[in-house]
């Protein structure tokens, strides 16, 4: 038992130096076009920091001060010809008095390409990322929930709204969707009314009729589920999933008709599936009376159908047929979404960019303050690293791919601190030909850098309340389970539908991802 524990923890500790290790990688290649496009270029260079605050590590090289920092939230590339003062409040002071003559002043362009070969250095990592990750994967490992209708709760506010199983989401709120976790995110940004309460959202939806395809526009309710996180939903309603067979319990009908572990299951009796709430209702529907089930095997990709006979479960109080669904979450996280590279980094970038236009330009009221409330830290960053490393490396490198893709975006915003902000303020000096007041652009650059300092630790400090109160869910103290059961709810159903991998909030973990049911738990097939 002892060895069991420590071996569990040795891996977390594993992973755990992993995360901090794989951001590391897009903070150094960052900095490392800051780096090389300045030697290239001329400019002295002063330092080259890993993370901020004192020195846990450095060496003195060439000239230049190698290091790393005990705050592990980024690094920078000391440069006096592009910041000669203004960026103490974050480097320090890292050249010594007498190290250098006084370096001469550069081109406004010389300051533009040192400012951008930052962000182009995430840009490539993630072009070279998406590759690997392309040539060393396969279809079955990609392809998110559609936008299709799978389940609509009968008699729920969405059918009453006019949602039809079948139809397929075109626009929300004037937004494009192409994906199950871009309705979720427009669900959260421009759904719920201010304040975190409940409200509606405008959609299009395409639905066939008459064997032709019709557009009809809906008012579709939205819940807010968790006002601390902002995480909303379409109440009662499912996206057209895979029914995937996760494990098949012992003894079932399922087992005895020789369903195996991996199997998609299609149809039942000539009907194709929707997805798992689907299954669960013809299954209700049909009791015990035998059903006819076409299946596509994992092992072979042959298609057949058995024919086997649902059993009733006191229990759960309805008929099964013996099978949990798998939890196919890794394929419906944003980074996961396409195999070929140029949909890769053309999906992270339209990932980012929705959530700036939110931020800035918002179209739908408090759609704003929402964007602000999903947004993680550093906590949030490393525990989604965390969890990527525990799903496998093809996850990983996609969640890499995905972060120097919004780390070369947000870099690029016209900013002071930012490289954009450096653009911004060369460009400002290429239009008139002079240089702006040295005092001034001190003044601003001190004033963003406690405001980006002040941001990280506030981010950082809601992270930890968020996951805290997360944990405290997943794993309620003995007073707490007692509290629950005595007002009649029950821990142990309530256990069985928790995933078994500790997941951060929607928001937090970036994007949105789609809970399948289990089946013999609360959602039982």
């Amino acid at each position: 038992m002892f060895d069991s524990q420590l071996a569990i923890w040795c891996f977390r500790i594993l992973w755990a130096v992993g995360a901090i290790l794989l951001f590391g990688v897009a903070v150094i290649v960052h900095e490392f076009g800051h780096f090389l496009a300045a030697k290239l270029l001329g400019f002295q260079v002063d330092a080259f920091s890993v993370g901020f605050g004192p020195a846990i590590w450095k060496k003195k090289r060439g000239g230049v001060t190698y290091r790393v920092g005990c705050i592990p939230l980024g690094g920078y590339v000391a440069l006096p010809q592009l910041d000669p003062s203004e960026m103490d409040a974050i480097q320090g002071k890292n050249a010594e008095p007498g190290d250098h003559p006084p370096p001469p002043p550069v081109a406004p362009w010389k300051r533009i390409v040192v400012a951008v070969a930052g962000p182009l250095g995430n840009v490539v990592l993630a072009v070279v990322v998406a590759f690997v990750v392309y040539f060393f994967s396969t279809p079955d490992n990609f392809g998110g929930v559609g936008v299709t209708i799978g389940h609509v709760e009968p008699g729920g506010p969405a059918e009453a709204s006019g949602l039809r199983v079948g139809d397929t989401f075109q626009t929300i709120n004037g937004n494009g969707v192409s994906c199950w976790n871009e309705v979720t995110i427009e669900c959260i940004l421009g759904g719920g009314a201010n304040g975190g309460t409940n409200g509606t959202l405008q959609a299009r939806v395409l639905r066939v009729e008459g064997g032709k395809f019709v557009a009809v526009d809906l008012e579709l309710p939205v819940v807010v589920t968790d006002k601390d996180t902002g995480y909303a939903e379409i109440p009662g309603v499912e996206p057209r999933m895979k029914c995937l067979v996760g494990s098949v319990n012992p003894g079932s009908p399922a087992e005895a008709a020789g369903i195996c572990k991996g199997d998609q299951l299609l149809a039942v009796n000539g009907v194709d599936l929707n997805g798992p709430e689907d299954l669960i209702a013809r299954v209700n529907a049909a009791g015990e009376t035998p059903i006819d089930l076409f299946l596509r095997r994992y092992r072979t990709g042959a298609t057949e159908t058995i024919t086997l006979a649902p059993r009733f479960d006191s229990e759960v109080g309805r008929p099964l047929i013996g099978i949990v669904f798998a939890q196919s979450e890794a394929a419906n996280q944003p980074w996961m979404m396409y195999r070929r590279p140029s949909l890769q980094l053309s999906n992270d970038a339209k990932s980012i960019f929705r959530i700036l236009r939110a931020l800035f330009a918002p179209r739908v009221k408090g759609e704003a303050k929402r964007a602000a409330k999903g947004m993680g830290g550093a906590v949030t960053l490393f525990v989604v690293f965390w969890l990527q490393i525990q799903a496998g490396l093809l996850q990983t490198l996609a969640f890499l791919r995905y972060l120097c893709i919004n780390l070369a975006v947000i870099n690029l915003l016209p900013l002071p601190v930012l490289d954009g902000g450096h653009v911004m303020f060369a460009l400002v000096e290429m239009v008139p030909r002079r240089k702006p007041s040295a005092k001034l652009t001190g003044w601003i650059y001190n004033i963003f850098a406690v405001l980006l300092i002040s941001l990280m630790l506030i981010l950082v400090l809601r992270d930890v309340w968020n996951f805290n109160r997360l944990f405290r869910r997943r794993h309620p103290s003995a007073a707490e389970a007692a509290e629950e059961t005595y007002e009649g709810q029950s821990t142990e159903d309530e256990g069985r539908d928790t995933p078994s991998t500790f997941q951060p909030t929607d928001s937090q973990a970036v994007q949105p991802t789609t809970r399948q049911p289990e089946e013999g738990a609360e959602a039982p097939e």
